[in-house]
């Protein structure tokens, strides 16, 4: 009896799953040889089906056009790949003492099945590298420079700049096709959407563009400054915020406007954008008060809360009173009409100055999320938590905004409260966590394991973060000598929001502020 039980369940967590995947827009699940944009997919979903294996290395490092490391290892033999780039005590890679250009903290570099792009703030540059070895195929001036992802199709690439111009180069020349100014500063990421590009200026204007001939199509005023970036559905609907924190639903093909949210709390959505999952749609803003903010739930979570569940209800009942109502900071709106039908009971997390990513979608169509909690399932807290009070990795009810936690047996990756990743999801359900301060780690959300695959230095901050890539020792802590190899000196970065890396078949690729980067599996 009990074998027939369990074959039952088996059946039915099967059936569901794969409703669960069946039931999601296909849009939002395909091309896993590219990451054509922000996120991945119009949905924002930050998923992809490619699949990275867990042993990896670097492939390629770009100091620039003319200071590439490849690693030995990754093409015996082969000529120019003749760098150490193997991780170990007391090594330093070969680097640029400065580099002139700098990645914002924002820049998610979008690809095609062969090449990468970026773009920088200081240089005011958009760059065509080959996805193979780093070299530079191309580059092109941006006027005002960019904090923001772009668009990529194996034909046509878009960038937003600081000034107000939306340019499409040809992917493979780096000619320009045409360019759109649209009057203010761009500092959210443009949309792609069938063959048109959607994007919002700081003089609140929103705009849908023809990939192919950068005609404007049609263009509203929201009546505030759009600092983030637009999702799409399935359905033929584009979403975007103002800084009046109200969401506007617009028909994709018209420009008519088929929905407006309440104001939600919250000070800014810059930097931040939807995610489209079932009939929702989830925003986080930034907080009212958000420096620090980590430290808030110290008076409302004090350990006395018998479970996770329980938890829920206090955070629920804090966030409706006078004290909690200005920390409201996730809200998964009615997709028909924007409407807000519950509060969901995630206190804040993030802090310094920088605040908690939107959600990302898990494999199983779950949006996953930091959430506080003394009963972590999948994180520790490593640093900055009151004694017992730490952030873990959970999702939520759609239907009623509950939290739930996901399966895991014991927590396996240290977290900080005030150092927050940006995420992605592979293939094989592995979370990809990405912040250039701490670097980069994975999380595979089906078996529960963890491993570190970047950082910057092998030593700092009072701790050790050894990893498959670090580009020099460092120093553990005091005084650094005037001797000790540091990554190469830029501009300070742009952006408060942290951002996954990109994953493409057997390749994460991600910016410093002062290099890009590919990592292969071996």
């Amino acid at each position: 009896m009990m074998k027939h039980r369990l074959l039952l369940a088996i059946a039915v967590l099967t059936t569901y799953l794969t409703l669960q995947a069946s039931a999601f827009p296909i849009s939002a699940q395909s091309d896993p040889a590219a990451w054509p944009q922000l996120q991945h997919d119009a949905q924002r979903t930050g998923r992809t089906q490619a699949v990275v294996g867990a042993r990896l290395r670097p492939r390629w490092i770009w100091f620039g056009p003319d200071w590439v490391l490849r690693n030995a290892a990754s093409q015996p033999g082969r000529d120019t790949w003749d760098d150490d780039l193997t991780s170990r005590d007391g090594h330093d890679l070969d680097m640029p003492p400065f580099v002139r250009f700098t990645f914002a903290e924002t820049m998610q570099p979008v690809a095609t099945s062969s090449a990468v792009f970026v773009g920088d703030h200081t240089m005011n540059k958009v760059w065509a590298l080959s996805l193979d070895d780093g070299a530079t195929l191309w580059e092109a001036d941006n006027p005002g420079g960019t904090v923001a992802s772009g668009v990529a199709t194996e034909t046509t690439v878009v960038f937003p700049s600081l000034s107000g111009y939306l340019t499409a180069w040809d992917t493979t020349t780096g000619e320009q096709r045409w360019q759109v100014d649209t009057g203010r500063s761009i500092t959210g990421a443009p949309l792609l959407d069938q063959d048109t590009v959607f994007v919002g200026n700081h003089g609140g204007q929103f705009f849908a563009v023809d990939l192919a001939t950068g005609t404007v199509n049609w263009q509203v005023d929201t009546g505030a400054p759009i600092l983030g970036s637009p999702a799409a559905d399935e359905a033929g609907r584009v979403f975007v915020g103002n800084e009046a924190m109200i969401v506007y639903a617009f028909d994709a093909a018209t420009g008519e406007q088929l929905a407006e949210s309440p104001r939600l709390m919250g000070q800014s959505f810059a930097g931040l954008w939807p995610l489209i999952v079932g009939d929702r749609v989830v925003l986080r803003t930034i907080p009212a008060a958000y420096i620090g903010s980590e430290y808030a739930l110290e008076a409302v979570l004090d350990g006395s809360d018998a479970s996770f569940d329980a938890e829920q209800q206090t955070l629920r009942n804090w966030l409706q009173s006078v004290d909690g109502q200005l920390s409201e900071h996730l809200f998964a709106l009615d997709r028909n009409d924007l409407s807000k039908d519950y509060i969901i009971p995630n206190g804040p997390v993030g802090g310094v100055g920088y605040p908690a990513n939107p959600p990302v979608l898990t494999q199983n169509n779950q949006p996953i999320t930091w959430w506080p909690t003394y009963f972590n399932q999948l994180t520790f807290c490593s640093f900055g938590c009151q004694e017992g009070l730490g952030i873990d990795i959970a999702t939520f009810d759609l239907e009623t905004g509950l939290g739930a936690q996901l399966p895991g047996s014991q927590p396996s990756m240290g977290v900080e409260t005030d150092n927050t990743y940006g995420m992605t999801v592979g293939g094989n359900n592995t979370l990809y966590l990405r912040q250039q301060f701490r670097g980069t780690l994975a999380l595979n959300l089906n078996s529960g394991a963890s491993y570190r695959i970047s950082a910057e230095y092998r030593w700092q901050d009072h701790g050790g973060w050894q990893a498959p890539l670090n580009y020099a020792e460092g120093v553990h802590s005091g005084d650094w000598p005037a001797d000790t190899v540091r990554t190469p000196l830029s501009a300070p970065p742009m952006g408060t929001i942290h951002v996954g890396p990109v994953i493409l078949p057997n390749r994460l690729i991600f910016t410093e502020r002062f290099a890009v980067t590919v990592m292969e599996s071996y």
